[in-house]
């Protein structure tokens, strides 16, 4: 989002746009940060990554999970979040 309004963190508003098929820039764009990866997965032809965010709310800690087919862009497929 243009507007940064929780740069460096994903807030509730932010998290209920994800929906399955957006792309990584899409949910980037959204969340204003790219996350890490904290996870990588090769299976023949098909990828999956999981992204981590910070979220807002103290300890709340957002997950993407991302999949590709060889020559295919990367999309959403799930999306979780967890309070530590």
């Amino acid at each position: 989002s243009t507007q940064r309004d929780t740069p460096g963190c994903v807030g509730n508003r932010e998290i209920n746009r994800i929906h399955d098929g957006l792309t990584v820039r899409q949910v980037t764009d959204i969340f204003d940060t790219s996350g890490v990866m904290v996870e990588f997965r090769q299976e023949g032809d098909h990828f999956t990554q999981v992204r981590r965010y910070r979220g807002c709310q103290r300890g709340l800690i957002v997950f993407v999970t991302f999949e590709r087919d060889r020559g295919w862009s990367w999309s959403v497929t799930s999306i979780g979040a967890v309070l530590s």
